[in-house]
């Protein structure tokens, strides 16, 4: 929405950052499934990895369409977190 990226705010707290929220997101700021939204998962793992992050993630799943079956979104999440992480 503020067209930032996460890299800019990483940027500002390095070194202090200890808990990161993990989420796709769309244009309106929405808290999705990884795949649901527009950002490169791939490409935010492959910066955290290089900023040698190694803390907390937090996946949230608040936008309503979830409301009424969570687990399907929910598998789809973990899902592309595992391949993100651990690439085979």
């Amino acid at each position: 929405m503020t067209h930032e990226r996460p890299e800019d705010n990483f940027t500002h707290v390095a070194g202090r950052v200890a808990h990161v929220h993990f989420t796709d997101s769309d244009a309106g700021g929405s808290h999705l499934a990884w795949g649901d939204g527009i950002i490169d998962l791939d490409k935010l793992v492959t910066y955290l990895r290089g900023q040698s992050y190694e803390d907390s993630l937090t996946i949230g799943l608040t936008n309503w369409k979830y409301n009424v079956g969570p687990p399907p979104p929910l598998k789809q999440f973990v899902e592309a977190l595992r391949k993100a992480l651990c690439p085979a």
